[in-house]
């Protein structure tokens, strides 16, 4: 179940680190490797929040709990956290403008494409390594006379 509360959310950034890791440096790990681009399109403030969302949408899954989101949940979520990163709080600007351009109930809904392709665009991200590597090893072998 998704969290409901703005209290509960900001819980995953307040809490001490979970196994020597916290929180942030998670978030950071895993965006790497699903090749999360951060804030698309605006400026990389909060990214680390960017990448909890670019994670939520590749996934529709809490990075946080592993509980199902629909994209309401996930564009709420990044509307908290970069209220909770703020010097404004709750009051924040940006993550209203942000919520408002992405969120298809109660806003533009700019988001809407990117999350109904955000799980088809992560298994072609964790592809292209592997197929790159494969490409690069067979012009190695060619130029080798193999």
């Amino acid at each position: 179940m998704s969290v409901q509360r703005y209290k509960d959310y900001i819980e995953r950034w307040e809490n001490p680190p979970f196994y020597g890791i916290d929180y942030a440096d998670q978030v950071r790990g895993e965006a790497e490797y699903i090749r999360s681009d951060g804030c698309s399109g605006v400026l990389d403030i909060h990214v680390d929040v960017c990448y909890e969302h670019d994670i939520h949408y590749a996934t529709h899954r809490c990075f946080y709990l592993g509980d199902e989101l629909t994209q309401e949940d996930a564009d709420r979520y990044l509307k908290w956290g970069i209220q909770y990163h703020s010097c404004l709080g709750r009051q924040s600007p940006m993550a209203l403008w942000r919520y408002w351009a992405l969120s298809k109930k109660k806003g533009l809904g700019l988001g809407r494409q990117s999350w109904e392709t955000g799980p088809e665009r992560l298994k072609r991200r964790l592809a292209e390594p592997h197929r790159k590597f494969d490409e690069e090893h067979i012009e190695a072998r060619k130029m080798m006379g193999a």
